[in-house]
């Protein structure tokens, strides 16, 4: 069974036990920044190794993972995308490795889904995100405007 997600206590407990769990050299709670035309994008990744080029999304849920609605998966594979290539811009990378690592919080165990992106794919990612979400904004705009 996929429960309802953990507490805030409990994620922040979480992501706490994952990035112990890493090499003194990992990076925890990576800021990142990028702009598309008018729109900046800020973020802030759960962790980076620069020795495996590993940018990493830590997830805590609760219960059977398989049970996980896909399009939660889809949004968690988003998020690492538009910080991946937030990553490769500022730290000028031809590409990196994206994991999402999930921790059941009752077992403490990791389960990791990985994923190898050049920057140009992730830059293309980032643009057509952005460009969804400009477009929404600006229907949203007028449509307050004209009530």
């Amino acid at each position: 069974r996929f429960t309802p997600a953990p507490s805030a206590l409990e994620g922040i407990a979480g992501h706490t036990l994952v990035t112990s769990r890493r090499p003194a050299h990992y990076q925890r709670e990576v800021a990142l920044d990028g702009r598309y035309r008018h729109l900046q994008v800020r973020g802030r990744a759960d962790g980076y190794d620069p020795q495996a080029n590993c940018l990493e999304e830590i997830k805590t849920h609760r219960g059977d993972l398989a049970l996980q609605p896909a399009n939660h998966r889809h949004l968690h594979w988003a998020q690492a995308r538009v910080y991946g290539w937030l990553l490769c811009a500022e730290r000028k990378l031809e590409e990196v490795e994206l994991a999402l690592v999930y921790l059941e919080v009752g077992s403490q165990k990791e389960t990791r889904f990985v994923e190898r992106v050049r920057a140009d794919e992730l830059r293309l990612f980032f643009e057509s995100q952005c460009q969804a979400f400009l477009a929404w904004a600006e229907q949203e705009l007028a449509h307050r405007q004209r009530r």
